[in-house]
């Protein structure tokens, strides 16, 4: 699923447990009232699911059918290699593991935001689960952005939900860009602009396909005018960067 500032949150919730189950929906609910959670409750199930969409978050049970942690660390694998631009799907686990500080130390090594054990006080769960979900919710919408680039080759970008029209170098350029908007450093540098667009190792054949792709977004978005060279910034000599506008919605 391409993510776009209008998208509603999608979460997926594996875990075999269906009272648990639906404890961590409403928790998420409770959080996010708009969000699309899915329930998934096997490791076939999960594994299909995040390999053909995307998700903004995943709460994983390490122990599945199998009652062994593999079953979870296949769908954590399944979501690392999930491919596609735009922010990377964010992970929790929330697991009966008899192991909890092992997964705890293992957490950050697997990319996963917070490992909760699952606690009989579910009060005190809840308030661990729905503190640290509050605080990734909000660090996830400040990266939403008005552009939706799906990780298919075939199917079109899109800005504010119109039709962008982008030759292939284009499309590769503005993919090189997506990839580094989240880095503290988010220029795009010359080299690996050539890498890119593979049309050419040259500063001016970057710059046309560099125009020619702020040209598409204006012909979408007319009101981008208003932003001279948004969302496609020049980084001082160095290359390009992505920028949403400055309001973030290009008004």
């Amino acid at each position: 699923m391409a993510i776009g500032k209008d998208t509603p949150l999608s979460v997926a919730v594996v875990e075999d447990d269906a009272k648990f189950a639906s404890d961590l929906v409403g928790w998420i609910k409770e959080v996010y009232p708009t969000a699309r959670v899915d329930r998934f409750t096997t490791k076939r199930e999960a594994v299909a699911a995040v390999q053909t969409q995307r998700y903004d978050v995943v709460t994983i049970d390490l122990e599945l059918e199998n009652r062994n942690d593999s079953d979870g660390m296949a769908v954590i694998r399944a979501c690392q290699r999930r491919g596609g631009s735009g922010v990377s799907t964010a992970l929790f686990i929330v697991s009966g593991s008899p192991d909890p500080q092992r997964w705890r130390s293992y957490a950050k090594a697997l990319d996963v935001v917070d490992y909760f054990a699952k606690d009989p006080d579910l009060r005190h769960l809840k308030s661990l689960f729905i503190e640290s979900f509050k605080e990734l919710v909000i660090s996830l919408m400040s990266h939403r952005s008005n552009l939706e680039m799906p990780s298919n080759l075939l199917d079109a970008a899109q800005w504010k939900g119109r039709k962008l029209n982008l030759c292939e170098s284009e499309r590769r350029l503005l993919a090189a860009l997506l990839e580094k908007r989240d880095n503290p450093d988010p220029t795009l540098t010359w080299e690996d602009a050539y890498k890119a667009v593979k049309t050419g190792r040259s500063r001016d054949n970057v710059r046309k396909i560099a125009a020619e792709l702020r040209k598409a977004f204006l012909e979408v978005d007319p009101d981008l005018a208003r932003f001279p060279h948004y969302p496609i910034v020049n980084q001082y000599g160095q290359g390009y960067a992505w920028k949403e506008p400055p309001t973030g919605d290009g008004k």
